[in-house]
């Protein structure tokens, strides 16, 4: 069912992590094995050897070679464009136009060779400053790590580097250094996802939204949030299948709100029954006789992803339409 871009998120504890493992290994391959995300979840009183405070979340690919990044990050990055010459990355000549971004001083022109490590020499032209730009086209030599994109660049194309993100412009420093500035597009999250709080933080704000503890440690939010972020485009199906409380559901529409994105869902869990003697679900079972429904998950995930609707809406009075 996955698209080939598409990846798997699955969420399991210790007991059954190792199998997990390796069944997964074998149905998508060891080698669309992304990730092992470890989520700190609960600092709770426990008995035994050790404490366990994590469960995982591990990640597949359908296809790893369609995945050379992870979707994200704001801003933009400044990186040097040239390094030292050297067998790995030798000299050539470039030739600039006129006009280039250049940060030296008015007035300010570079002759000869300069440079310490990375060296710079003008070939042909002068490198002159004027109001923030080069005067006149100007040939340089030196050890491009970019050549490349450069040339695409200043042939009027649209240009992304390696990891995906894009060109905004190349321009001088200072010194005469060639350097680029990309727009960050892409980041690397850490396998341990300890900033999403504890489970009872999110226990909580469901509690808050429905007025009733119908669900003990769902997902928190800004966690799925971020799945979403790193891997899905403006306009995605995102299928849940084992849908428990709604926080997939409700995730998507939050992050559909913040970013402007269409992504849609597809939230499957069966009508499992709750059971009034279990004390863990008695709120969960009056919930829905209150509502008239009957006592099962799959109306309580209903009537979650109903208001997380509503609540967005009415975040989005302003905004409107917003399909939810």
């Amino acid at each position: 069912m996955l698209k080939d871009d598409g990846v798997i998120f699955i969420s399991i504890d210790d007991n059954e992590q190792a199998q997990l493992k390796l069944l997964c290994d074998e149905v998508f391959g060891e080698e669309n094995f992304v990730a092992e995300l470890i989520w700190d979840k609960q600092h709770s009183q426990q008995q035994g050897l050790f404490k366990t405070y994590h469960e995982y979340v591990l990640l597949y690919a359908k296809n790893i070679n369609n995945h050379k990044n992870i979707k994200g990050g704001t801003g933009v990055i400044d990186a040097g464009a040239i390094k030292k010459i050297s067998k790995s990355n030798p000299e050539s000549e470039f030739t600039f136009p006129a006009g280039v971004k250049f940060e030296a001083k008015d007035g300010v022109e570079l002759k000869g060779t300069f440079g310490d490590s990375e060296k710079v020499t003008v070939v042909k032209g002068c490198f002159r400053a004027i109001n923030g730009r080069t005067l006149e086209e100007v040939t340089l030599s030196a050890g491009w790590t970019q050549k490349k994109q450069m040339t695409e660049f200043f042939a009027g194309n649209e240009v992304y580097d390696t990891k995906g993100q894009k060109v905004i412009e190349f321009y001088f420093s200072s010194t005469g250094k060639l350097k680029c500035r990309k727009e960050r597009t892409s980041i690397t999250p850490p396998t341990l996802l300890p900033k999403y709080g504890m489970s009872s933080l999110h226990t909580d704000n469901l509690k808050e939204l429905m007025n009733a503890t119908v669900f003990n440690n769902p997902k928190p939010l800004p966690m799925l949030s971020d799945f979403i972020r790193w891997f899905t485009g403006r306009a995605d199906i995102i299928l849940d299948f084992f849908s428990g409380s709604g926080s997939t559901a409700h995730a998507i529409l939050e992050t559909n709100l913040a970013e402007g994105k269409k992504n849609t869902f597809i939230s499957v869990q069966l009508a499992e029954s709750l059971n009034v003697d279990n004390e863990d679900q008695k709120e969960a079972v009056e919930f829905c006789l209150n509502l008239g429904v009957p006592a099962t998950i799959a109306e309580i995930t209903k009537e979650r992803i109903r208001r997380a609707g509503s609540q967005i809406l009415q975040k989005n009075e302003e905004n409107r339409p917003l399909d939810v």
